[in-house]
């Protein structure tokens, strides 16, 4: 809020506690405080939304509320607002934040370090799977060779063994 704004806001709070009425109306008893509608618009949501000095009722009127009550000035308000000690909700809210906060960061690291392990295993698997396939075939064509051996040595002894039922008529 601007310096003019709080001043003319502070005559609204006096004005408020001067009257005898406990409810004033914007229209009937406020107006005649401001001289334009969009600052008075602003002021009169700022006292109430912002600053929870005053209150709206059903019927459109307004009325203090306690911190309006005990409003002085607003360099005052803003004295007070920033000495007001933390309450047990606070202080509660505020460990749970932290602890919360350490246990997203805890499972995160956890979290990363565990797919670097498994991205790590997937390279190895994918290493012994090469080798693997690789002594496969080293292995078949050791099988291949021995099978081309015998063949030849068991067509060679057939060979042998009809040269000599030949030779044997």
């Amino acid at each position: 809020m601007k310096p003019k704004d709080k001043e003319l806001a502070e005559k609204v709070i006096k004005f408020f506690k001067d009257s005898d009425k406990a409810e004033l109306s914007f229209r009937a008893h406020l107006i005649h405080l401001f001289n334009d509608k969009d600052k008075s618009i602003r002021i009169m949501n700022s006292l109430r939304l912002d600053f929870k000095l005053i209150d709206k009722n059903e019927n459109g009127s307004f009325r203090l509320t306690d911190k309006g009550h005990k409003f002085t000035t607003f360099a005052q308000l803003e004295k007070d607002s920033k000495n007001t000690p933390l309450t047990l909700y606070n202080k509660i809210r505020i460990g749970l934040t932290v602890v919360s906060l350490g246990l997203v960061f805890i499972f995160g690291y956890l979290n990363y370090s565990l797919n670097q392990d498994k991205t790590d295993l997937d390279n190895q698997n994918n290493v012994l799977i090469s080798d693997l396939a690789r002594c496969t075939d080293s292995l078949n064509l050791h099988k291949e060779k021995a099978l081309l051996k015998m063949q030849k040595t068991s067509s060679d002894k057939e060979q042998s063994n009809s040269y000599l039922d030949v030779k044997n008529d």
